[in-house]
Parts: structure tokens; C-alpha cells; sequence
């Protein structure tokens, strides 16, 4: 009808199987609510406030006290940017703003368990991406608790060398 309204029946359905495994939640902030965006799901908000309160109301009610009181939960912010959205680091979809306003909105929840919050879940591991977020998040005081990339390859050398390349240019990051 318009208005910003929150049904945690069905993900909460599929977050309590997985805790019955004994395993975490890992949650992607993924796809704006109709009612906020811009277009489609994979566009921008009209409002960054709103996408804010559609983070705080999912940490609040998976890691808050007063919620599910799960300790631990990843949040990523969104899942696969570059390529769901067109995302980029920079102009009118950037995802700087996205993960900002995101980042922002889940430090803002009070009486949560330990949590952690982090991306870009980008199709593969950028330099451009990586240093964007990382310099980006610094230098505007903002949590990022983890870096995330996926990688659609069979050759397993392709992870190793994922792995090495993060770790290399996490080291020209002192401020993290």
C-alpha cells in the first residue's frame, strides 16, 4: 500500500533451519523492497533513509535482544553489485552510498549481540572495488568487518590467487 511495512515470517522460517544445523546466518542486504526503489529491485533507493531503516529493522530483529538474539550473524550488504544493478564505485548507482547508508544504519541498532557487517559480494575479486571500499570506509569512519567476493571458476588456482591478492593488498591499507 505504499508504506514501508516489515513481515519477517518466511526468512525467519528459512533462519531457523539453519540454526537448527548449528550453523550462522549469513544475510545479504539484497534488493530494494518495491516500495523504496527507484525502479526495479536492483536499483536504488528513492530515499537512503528508508533503505537505512530496512537494515536496522533486519539487524534489529536478527542480532537485537529484543528480536532473535542471535549473536554472530554476517550481514553482507548486497549480493553481487556489479552485475545485479550495475552498481559501481562511483556516479548515480554507486555502491559507497549504498553500503554508507547501510553501514550507518547497523551501527544505529541498540541491545544487538555481536555482529559484522561487510561486501561487496562483487563476481569476482576487483582492485577497484576493494581499494574504493576500503579507503571509502576509512575515511568516513565506517564499520566493514569483512571484504566478500564470489567467483564463478572451476580452476582452483584462481581461489588461491584470490586469496593472495587480498591479503597483498590488505597490507597497502595500514588504516585497516
Amino acid at each position: 500500500e505504499g508504506k514501508l511495512t516489515f513481515d519477517w515470517s518466511k526468512l525467519d522460517r528459512e533462519v531457523e533451519a539453519i540454526l537448527a544445523t548449528g550453523a550462522k546466518p549469513f544475510l545479504a542486504l539484497s534488493y530494494m523492497p518495491d516500495v523504496i526503489a527507484e525502479g526495479d529491485i536492483v536499483s536504488p533507493p528513492k530515499d537512503y533513509g528508508d533503505w537505512g531503516r530496512v537494515v536496522a529493522a533486519t539487524v534489529a530483529h536478527y542480532s537485537g535482544t529484543g528480536g532473535k538474539n542471535i549473536a554472530n550473524v554476517y550481514y553482507e550488504v548486497w549480493n553481487e553489485p556489479d552485475l545485479f544493478g550495475g552498481w559501481k564505485v562511483y556516479g548515480d548507482r554507486n555502491y559507497l552510498n549504498l553500503y554508507s547508508s547501510a553501514a550507518r544504519a547497523a551501527a544505529g541498532v541498540g541491545n544487538v549481540q555481536p555482529f559484522k557487517i561487510g561486501g561487496p559480494a562483487t563476481t569476482g575479486l576487483y582492485r577497484n572495488w576493494f581499494d574504493s571500499l576500503i579507503k571509502f570506509t576509512s575515511q568516513n569512519g565506517l564499520r566493514l568487518d569483512f571484504m566478500s567476493w564470489h567467483r564463478y571458476a572451476t580452476d582452483l588456482g584462481q581461489f588461491f590467487t584470490d586469496m593472495s591478492n587480498a591479503r597483498s593488498w590488505l597490507e597497502e591499507h595500514p588504516e585497516r
